[in-house]
């Protein structure tokens, strides 16, 4: 494990990671960053946490929607591997 500490939104938060698993960490901790930034440029009125928030509800509807997408592809491969069967026993 190794010890990594990351800002987001100012806030520092001390992790313990798998040393694979630094890029990735740090790549996420850059996005979540730069799209704070925007948030906080496009709603200027509107705190960190309200900007933190915003975020959090993005990347749920994101994680929703390829959990979705993934669903949908599994149960189609299945649907095709029962036609193939189906088509053989027809044959």
């Amino acid at each position: 494990m190794k010890r990594l500490e990351v800002a987001i939104g100012g806030r520092v938060f001390p992790l313990k990671v798998d040393e694979d698993e630094v890029a990735v960490i740090l790549e996420m901790v850059d996005e979540i960053n730069e799209k704070l930034r925007k948030l906080q440029a496009t709603y200027s009125n509107k705190d960190m946490q309200d900007c933190l928030s915003m975020l959090i509800l993005t990347y749920a509807v994101e994680h929703k929607k390829n959990q979705i997408q993934q669903d949908t592809s599994e149960i189609e491969s299945r649907l095709n591997q029962v036609e193939y069967m189906l088509d053989n026993l027809i044959s």
